[in-house]
């Protein structure tokens, strides 16, 4: 009789490289993407924040890892009241954007941070979340 598989324990390790195989491959097809991140402070006396503000974007490709938010495209003085600033934020391709995470790590006096909001967008598909 004809055998098409291996069997036993040599066919699950063969099973298990391939799957590996294949993930790395899909990794190497994902391109690197620019998302543009644009963060308002609102505008209520004491919003404003001097602590380091990081951020994590979340997609179905897989998430961008924390990122500090250090170097505003709009403002020199970050995170202050009635503000956006504007940050660019380069990683592999996350695919749709489900979610993020954006934290600060209490650090200065003026601390305490009032965020009204945040928008993503995707600089060569230009959708926006």
């Amino acid at each position: 009789f004809a055998c098409r598989k291996p069997v036993g324990l040599e066919a699950v390790q063969l099973r298990k490289a391939a799957r590996r195989e294949s993930a790395v491959d899909a990794v190497r097809q994902l391109e690197s993407v620019l998302y543009e991140v644009a963060v308002r402070t609102s505008d209520v006396r004491g919003a404003g924040t001097d602590a380091n503000v990081s951020l994590t974007l979340y997609g179905s490709n897989g998430d961008s890892g924390a990122r500090q938010l250090a170097k505003s495209k709009t403002h020199v003085n970050m995170f202050e009241r009635d503000q956006e600033d504007v940050f660019d934020i380069e990683c592999l391709d996350l695919g749709e954007l489900k979610k993020l995470k954006i934290w600060h790590d209490d650090k200065g006096a003026g601390s305490a941070w009032h965020l009204y909001s945040v928008k993503v967008r995707n600089t060569r598909t230009k959708e926006e979340v």
